[in-house]
């Protein structure tokens, strides 16, 4: 009888949690082959419809993933995507992330993807140009062999709940990432970069966690070489966090770094490579490409933030006031503080740029900065309407001086006796 009360108080976020326990006791990743064999490659290409193929379908977990090609002969592309078949009632939202690779033509694209029920857990489609119909004609192939990997990252029920992964299930992040990318000239993948067609990408599958899509000839220009750093969504714990990145090609004398926030929302950054064309790319018998990824820690994250949020205070804000003399002969001063990491001043300098002062270094916190620019510049505004109105007074004070007699006096009715 208790057993029977107690499954009355279940809920519908019960059920969703119960179903991502048993997707953490099956296999929350896995790899499945699409082969298109010669009769059906045919009909992709000489399809005059934009007719939808579909490979057979697998179950990674408790959800039923297929591929689905379609023919884009506006664009000469055979367009991919990944497809959500079968999935839980209880679930809202599943994030994958799903990386592609052809056997034969050797293109990849890796990406995260986001199926919801607010979208009706519509297909996600990999890069448009990775698959062009010309080249799968140029090659006479007889069968066309996609491979996917997809491994769940996240899902949450219709409770807007996050029921996985789970906090024990999350590994414990790792602080830095390092791997290279070497295409040598045996290679047969060098061989298809240098005859890449406009759009085609090439992704590396050295590490776990971040992957290097390289456009030998370009995606946003054609003839521009277009690289991405892709996150792949593990671990778990990266997401949203600050992350310095590296990136060099040797062979180009190559070599970019900045910082960026990898998270399920933006697990990619475009690195600028305006300089590297596809002909240049073309000419080298080796790519050595190098990629670093730093996990900032929170600590040093946090303070860093603090440190940028200063500097935004003290670049946006500069007092004006007058010294000694207020007039119109005064000295105008200027005061920019800066207080990065609590190693920073105040230096003072009046109008024609002479250092005046050293105050000591700043201890307030930036909502202190920012209070303190906010009083100072109602202080100076209205310092500025008081010598305006000086100013606007001043002839007239002078105009009396040469003249003071009364306004409307005439001269006329002047008693010249009473002139001593």
């Amino acid at each position: 009888m208790s057993k029977k009360k107690h499954a009355l108080r279940r809920t519908a976020n019960d059920d969703a949690e119960d179903a991502a326990d048993e997707e953490d006791q099956e296999s929350t990743s896995d790899t499945f082959k699409w082969v298109i064999h010669q009769a059906r490659l045919k009909q992709i290409i000489t399809s005059s419809q934009r007719t939808q193929f579909t490979s057979d379908k697998v179950r990674i977990g408790k959800i039923t993933f297929q591929i689905l090609g379609i023919p884009q002969y506006d664009t000469n592309m055979f367009q991919l995507y990944l497809m959500v078949v079968d999935i839980s009632s209880e679930w809202h939202t599943v994030i994958v992330s799903a990386a592609l690779s052809c056997k034969e033509t050797l293109c990849g694209d890796a990406n995260i993807f986001n199926f919801n029920a607010a979208s009706s857990f519509r297909a996600q489609s990999w890069c448009p140009s990775c698959l062009c119909i010309d080249d799968i004609v140029a090659r006479k192939l007889s069968q066309l062999t996609l491979s996917v990997h997809v491994s769940l990252l996240q899902i949450v029920s219709r409770q807007r709940r996050v029921v996985y992964p789970s906090c024990v299930s999350s590994p414990r992040l790792k602080l830095g990432q390092t791997f290279e990318w070497r295409v040598h000239e045996q290679d047969l993948m060098l061989a298809e970069m240098k005859r890449s067609l406009y759009g085609k990408s090439f992704i590396s599958s050295i590490n776990h966690h971040f992957c290097v899509k390289l456009f030998p000839n370009g995606y946003q220009k054609i003839g521009a070489v277009h690289i991405e750093l892709q996150w792949l969504g593990t671990p778990h714990s990266l997401n949203g966090r600050l992350c310095k990145w590296k990136f060099s090609l040797a062979e180009a004398a190559l070599c970019v770094q900045g910082e960026h926030r990898f998270s399920l929302d933006a697990p990619s950054i475009h690195l600028k490579t305006s300089a590297l064309t596809f002909n240049k790319l073309r000419q080298f018998t080796t790519l050595s490409m190098l990629a670093e990824f730093e996990v900032v820690s929170e600590q040093q994250q946090q303070q860093e933030e603090e440190e940028e949020e200063l500097i935004n205070v003290t670049d946006n804000f500069k007092q004006y006031h007058y010294v000694a003399g207020a007039g119109a002969d005064a000295d105008v001063v200027a005061t920019a503080t800066t207080a990065a990491g609590g190693g920073g001043g105040a230096q003072t300098y009046n109008q024609h740029g002479h250092h005046m002062q050293h105050a000591a270094p700043s201890t307030q916190t930036p909502q202190q900065v920012q209070a303190m620019a906010e009083h100072a510049h109602t202080q100076s505004v209205e310092q500025e309407k008081q010598k305006q109105q000086q100013q606007q007074q001043l002839p007239q004070l002078q105009q009396q001086q040469i003249n003071p007699m009364p306004q409307g006096y005439n001269m006329n009715n002047m008693n010249m006796n009473a002139i001593p």
